[in-house]
């Protein structure tokens, strides 16, 4: 038989790796050029022998499709970003637009508006929240106030405290009032958190709630936003530990055994008035101080 095993009569033989590669690459070349246009590329050029060449990289090809498989190359594109970089910093400055400038509003304060404020408690929930009720009788036409929570690290007036915030009531042509007031966290649900303006009575009420708290009673949880104490108290344990630490062998003098005893009663009895919600500090605290 004078054909190739694998072929039928009639037909050539069967295409070899080699051929199948070259249809490959001869089939993505023709998809190439039909997406790309070589004449708008600034860097593609033929030279007088046929061939191919790359401006930006100096570089020789055969054909279209190997020039284009160099443009997608890391060598081609890392050439492109090289050249931007040179252009962009040899291009002179262009002159920016001119910028609107807002100038603050001056005006005439008449004094600060008449406030009630009222501590709130839910006893189905269980939580602490504060009722706002400012008067603004003088009040702008066609204006309404504004509020918002600032921490206290944005104020220059107090000295910093992280455990407070700072409730802001503000209106033209009043005084910007504000209300120190813990740093717990805040309930934003809808049913917890509202504000109200009334154009009729000229009043603006706030109200919100903060988040219940793990609190072992309603007592202590009420220390803890009245009081204030327990991040005092916190930093006051972890201080006594430290200084147990450093003066081991002190401790274990005579004369400070009893000092010792009573200094350890006093700090578990405070953290178990005040931190109620913080009880895992207070086993740390009895396996630091070797509570029998």
């Amino acid at each position: 038989m004078d054909r190739e095993w694998g072929s039928k009569p009639g037909s050539g033989g069967a295409a070899s790796a080699q051929n199948e590669a070259i249809d490959r690459r001869e089939r993505l070349r023709r998809l190439a050029l039909e997406t790309i246009d070589l004449a708008k590329d600034p860097y593609f050029m033929r030279n007088h022998l046929g061939s191919y060449e790359c401006k930006l990289c100096l570089t020789l090809h055969n054909n279209e499709g190997n020039y284009l498989a160099h443009t997608q190359g890391k060598r081609h594109q890392t050439n492109l970003a090289k050249r931007a970089a040179r252009e962009a910093k040899d291009a002179p400055a262009q002159p920016q637009p001119n910028k609107r400038k807002l100038a603050p509003r001056k005006s005439v304060k008449i004094g600060r508006p008449g406030y009630r404020v009222t501590k709130q408690y839910d006893p189905d929930t269980k939580q602490h929240s504060f009722l706002f009720e400012i008067g603004y009788p003088e009040i702008e036409e066609n204006s309404k106030p504004r509020h918002r929570f600032m921490s206290s690290y944005e104020q220059k007036v107090e000295s910093w405290d992280r455990r407070y915030q700072y409730l802001l009531f503000a209106a033209e042509p009043y005084e910007t009032i504000a209300f120190k007031i813990p740093s717990t966290e805040i309930d934003k649900s809808t049913n917890k958190f509202f504000n109200f303006w009334d154009p009729d009575k000229k009043e603006y009420i706030v109200s919100f709630f903060y988040e219940l708290c793990s609190c072992t009673s309603s007592q202590d949880c009420r220390k803890l936003i009245n009081l204030h104490q327990p991040l005092g108290l916190c930093r006051m344990g972890l201080e006594l530990l430290a200084l147990r630490h450093d003066h081991r062998d002190k401790f274990h003098h005579p004369r400070h055994k009893f000092r010792h005893r009573l200094l350890r009663h006093l700090l578990l009895l405070l953290l178990e008035c005040h931190l109620g919600c913080l009880r895992p500090l207070r086993h740390i605290l009895e396996m630091a101080l070797h509570v029998q």
